[in-house]
Parts: C-alpha cells; sequence; structure tokens
C-alpha cells in the first residue's frame, strides 16, 4: 500500500486541520498489488499477493520519495493505515501533560483537575479522530487506558479500582464513542454542506440506487462493495455504517445542533453497545 500525504493551503471553507486531514486522507490513499491464486501443500487454494514495483511519483516537477510512514499536520500515517505509530505518540503527549499535571495535583481542587484535563489532554484524543479506524484491540485498549489514566488523576483513583463509576459522575465517553460522535458529525456537515466536491461525491442515498420503498429509505446511506478488511475499516464504510445504524429521530435532524445534541444523548444511553 502506497500512501501520498500532500499538504494544502487552507481555504476560507475549511473549518479546522482537523477537518482537512480527513478529506485529503480519504482522497489520496491507493493500494499496488498483484494477487493470484495457487495450490498449498494439502491441496487448498491459496491467495498470493506479490507488492507491485512503484513507479516513480512526480509533483510539480520534483520527485516524491516513497516513505513507511510520513507525518502530515502532526498526524503519522504509515504505509499500511494501522496507525503503529501515531497511537504511540497520542500516548506519549497524553502521558506527558499528565506527568506535568501531577505535579501540582495537591495544590489543585478536582474541578480545577476536571478543567485542566479538559483543556489539555482531552483535545490530544480527539485531534483527527475519526482517522483512526480499525484499530487493533491492542492499539485500542492502549488509548482507553490512557483516558482512564486521566480519570484516576481527578479522582485519585487507585489502580485496581474499577473506573466505571467516575466516568459516570464526569458523564465523559469512552474513547471509542467519542471518536463515533465525531466521525458522524464530520459526515453531517460533508452530507449538508455537499463540500468538499470529492468526497461528497463517494457517498450516495439509497434511494439514489434503489426503488425499494421504506420508512427511513431516503436518509439511509448506499454501502459499496468491498472485499478487504482494511477497507471496510476505512473512514467512508465505517461512517456509512454508523450513519446507517442512527434512529430516525437523529437523521431527521434539521440543524447540526439537533443533531449533535440528539446523537451525544443517545450514545450516553448506549446506542452503539445494545445486542
Amino acid at each position: 500500500m502506497v500512501v501520498i500525504i500532500i499538504s494544502t493551503p487552507t481555504t476560507s471553507r475549511s473549518t479546522c486541520p482537523s477537518d482537512q486531514l480527513i478529506y485529503l486522507f480519504l482522497y489520496i490513499s491507493s493500494t499496488l498489488r498483484f494477487s493470484f491464486w495457487s495450490h498449498g501443500r494439502n491441496g487448498a487454494a491459496v491467495r498470493r499477493t506479490i507488492p507491485l514495483p512503484i513507479p516513480p511519483i512526480e509533483v510539480d516537477g520534483n520527485r516524491v520519495e516513497v516513505v513507511d510512514s510520513a507525518r502530515n499536520l502532526g498526524i503519522i500515517f504509515d504505509n499500511a493505515l494501522s496507525w503503529v505509530d501515531e497511537v504511540p505518540r497520542i500516548r506519549k503527549n497524553v502521558f506527558g501533560t499528565l506527568w506535568t499535571l501531577k505535579r501540582i495535583k495537591n495544590f489543585t481542587s478536582q474541578n480545577s483537575k476536571i478543567k485542566l484535563v479538559k483543556s489539555f489532554i482531552l483535545p490530544k484524543f480527539e485531534y483527527c479522530a475519526p482517522l483512526l479506524h480499525g484499530l487493533t484491540l491492542e492499539l485500542s485498549t492502549s488509548l482507553q487506558r490512557a483516558q482512564n489514566s486521566c480519570v484516576r488523576f481527578i479522582y485519585n483513583v487507585r489502580r485496581r479500582e474499577h473506573i466505571t463509576p467516575y466516568y459516570n459522575r464526569l458523564q465523559w465517553l469512552r474513547i471509542e464513542d467519542r471518536r463515533r460522535i465525531l466521525t458522524l458529525s464530520v459526515l453531517y456537515k460533508l452530507l449538508k454542506s455537499r463540500s468538499p466536491p470529492y468526497l461528497y461525491e463517494k457517498y450516495q442515498f439509497r434511494a439514489d440506487v434503489s426503488s425499494r420503498d421504506t420508512r427511513s429509505h431516503d436518509l439511509l446511506l448506499d454501502k459499496p462493495q468491498h472485499h478487504t478488511q482494511s477497507y471496510s475499516n476505512a473512514f467512508l464504510l465505517s461512517s456509512i455504517d454508523l450513519w446507517n445504524a442512527l434512529p430516525l429521530p437523529i437523521l431527521n435532524s434539521l440543524s447540526f445542533f439537533s443533531f449533535k445534541t440528539l446523537l451525544d444523548k443517545a450514545v450516553s444511553e448506549g446506542l452503539f453497545n445494545r445486542p
């Protein structure tokens, strides 16, 4: 897999670097591989994949070097989009800031600790969070443990003590639920503004591709066919799955404020954790 990372100047329509990076990421990822079927030792068919040689890439006459990982707008992209370098970077920044705050914990009230964590640490988890789909269980757990450490700092919770009651007291969502909300927020803005066009055209409503008549049909998105796990974890398919799982009242929201309010409430009530 080859990932070419291109920085573009921020335009007047760009809301923030996070949105801009998500848009660029979706547009420029590509794969160059050759696959064929052969027979294994036991006679079973085996699919083998051979990476093809990458042709020289030039932009404005300048040759682009192919690397295993690259940093753009503070995010580390690896050549498999597995985020194995990005997650440790986030954890390092979180624990570095947390270590600094712990130096003054004996002189800081509980309310002040909450404000400090919200201001200086939580944004580190949320910056470009919609990109981080398809994390392995190990990486996802490591991020969650970093957030748990923030809660333990606020309430001076021992390591062996159960942390869930303190999340309920703070009314905070776990990392994965927060990522889902941010992903759906980006998608809502994308569908309503129809901008940028090169991303909007990747989404199609079911009503535009099917004649079936259902109650919420016009609001659901059509999911493209896919054959690989890496593609199923991409922002495009992940966002479609999340969107189609939303209740009809949320999909019918007329403004972003009402959409976000209803979504926050539904997720806090366990929307994505139901069997």
